[in-house]
């Protein structure tokens, strides 16, 4: 470390110390940093206004999460040297993690209007700007600057790949994560990364070799396991499912409901009528299993971890009622501590009706149900439109009418129950029963002494929680009761409205980008839905 020529007058000498912090450059580089910060304190008793000395010393104190004195010795270095880019870009960092945004965005941009081609700084600003919350043409130019700079910049792959992610662009911001792991093969939280970017994009395949590379690296991971579960039951391999849930279930950390998460799953097509009568037989066998464990999970988190029925069942041509209420009575024991509450204001003339939906069935819900909501009479009736603080933008055309009451709620199941409860509903209209997990259980919390649904729900919901669903003489055949664990009530007309649409004007093929001549052949509803046995 030292010279043994040098004697130590020469080391009690001004001219010493550039020579101490090269060495002490050194020992930083080999992550001696200990070591590195005695030497720049020597430094800096020989030349206390050493900027580089106090620069470096402020960044081993950001290491070790010293933040107070790593922003006063960084200060101190732009104090003395104001000039050089490098200390700004460490200063934001520096206030960057204290929290400071708003000035570490001027410390990176002082950085950059030193040195435009500061690929670290130009990272470093898209960042800020992601937490900061600023419109995306304002991020996205100055992580493509850092990335022309230095093609694969890591911190601005992971922050581009980041802002993919908030625009939903789930494929893109996966390959975007791809290119860092070759920096680092062996990094589980980036495996698992790109895994859930991929999950998300609904890219089952390409999640599934990554989780099992994750799975490789960590095999007792419960979560991963869990995933990869998921991964085979989204892509009809039930089998396989069934073996990796039982296994995460198992593991450290594994969640009890885990052990039966496969029965969610339904192979989407079957070649034949026997396959679909082979998988409802086993689906039978399994719930009987479940069942038979008489399981109680906790019915505040059993939403975050449980399974509802397969939205393919339905599609099968055949009685679900069985089948449904099975599913319903593995979980009903967990909500047995709640009872129907009565109504608390019997003399409140009027009848509070809440319409429920939750996230992802906004549009089917508002072109099925916003009119019924208008026109009901509001001398008669109080609607609550009850639905994700998420789907707040869906329902804003439903915002001005004076008998209408919006109300929220968000991701916390206890919280939501009670917030639903205290609204204190007649009835209660659920737009969909089983079709996720929050509308499958939410009724099982019983919300309101009525609790009805209706067009939403694919047939029964087989849900006892339920007491009416609605439907049309027209829609049900006959003996249709026996469907049904809910009440049926058969109207005279259909259970939605639906205004005729108008269009502006009668467009064209070229308009439509259509074929100019020949037949058009059009399928209204997705393949899944037609079984082996069905006549198309």
């Amino acid at each position: 470390m030292s010279d043994p020529t040098m004697t130590e007058e020469y080391f009690c000498s001004a001219d010493s110390a550039p020579l101490l912090y090269q060495q002490a450059l050194t020992l930083h580089r080999q992550n001696r940093l200990d070591d590195a910060k005695t030497l720049y304190r020597q430094v800096l008793a020989l030349d206390p206004n050493h900027a580089g000395a106090w620069h470096f010393l402020g960044v081993i104190a950001l290491i070790h999460n010293d933040l107070a004195q790593a922003r006063e010795s960084v200060e101190k270095a732009i104090a003395l040297c104001d000039t050089n880019a490098i200390y700004h870009n460490n200063y934001g960092v520096v206030l960057k993690t204290i929290g400071c945004l708003h000035e570490a965005k001027t410390a990176f941009e002082k950085a950059i209007t030193l040195h435009s081609e500061y690929a670290d700084a130009w990272s470093n600003l898209g960042q800020i700007l992601l937490l900061l919350k600023e419109e995306e043409q304002n991020i996205e130019p100055a992580l493509t600057k850092a990335l022309q700079i230095v093609p694969n910049h890591p911190d601005a792959l992971l922050h581009l790949a980041e802002l993919r992610h908030q625009q939903e662009r789930h494929a893109e911001c996966a390959e975007l994560l791809e290119k860092i792991l070759p920096r680092q093969p062996n990094d589980v939280g980036l495996l698992r990364r790109i895994a859930e970017s991929y999950l998300s994009a609904k890219q089952y395949d390409q999640a599934g070799d990554y989780l099992s590379r994750a799975a490789q690296l960590f095999p007792n991971d419960a979560e991963i396991q869990h995933r990869l579960g998921i991964c085979y039951g989204e892509t009809g391999a039930t089998a396989k499912a069934k073996t990796h849930f039982r296994r995460a279930a198992a593991l450290p950390n594994g969640k009890p409901p885990w052990r039966w998460k496969h029965l969610w799953y339904c192979p989407v097509y079957f070649d034949n009528t026997q396959q679909i009568n082979d998988y409802w037989q086993q689906l039978h066998c399994d719930l009987d299993e479940a069942i038979a464990e008489t399981k109680v999970y906790d019915w505040r988190t059993l939403v975050y971890d449980g399974f509802t029925s397969s939205f393919h069942l339905p599609h099968h041509d055949r009685c679900c009622r069985e089948i449904k209420e099975k599913f319903t009575q593995l979980f009903a024991p967990t909500f047995a501590q709640f009872q129907r509450p009565e109504r608390k204001s019997p003399h409140r003339h009027k009848i509070r009706v809440g319409f429920l939906v939750t996230p992802g069935h906004e549009g089917g819900f508002y072109r099925y149900t916003s009119e019924i909501i208008k026109r009901l009479d509001p001398e008669r009736f109080e609607a609550v439109l009850i639905y994700h603080d998420l789907s707040a933008k869906a329902f804003q055309n439903l915002a001005g009418l004076a008998h209408v009451t919006h109300l929220t709620f968000d991701w916390n199941f206890e919280a939501s129950v009670s917030r639903i409860k205290n609204a204190e509903c007649d009835i209660i209209y659920f737009w969909k029963v089983g079709a996720d997990v929050w509308n499958f259980f939410l009724p099982m919390c019983r919300l309101a002494p009525i609790q009805l649904t209706s067009w939403g729900t694919h047939g029964t919901s087989g849900v006892h929680h339920i007491d009416y669903s609605l439907s049309c003489r027209l829609a049900e055949i006959e003996n249709a009761q026996e469907h049904y664990t809910e009440s049926l009530y058969l109207m005279d007309e259909f259970p939605a409205f639906q205004p005729r649409m108008h269009l502006s004007h009668p467009y064209t093929r070229e308009e439509l980008g259509l074929p100019t001549q020949g037949a058009i052949y059009y399928c209204p509803h997705r393949l899944s839905k037609y079984c082996p046995g069905n006549k198309i």
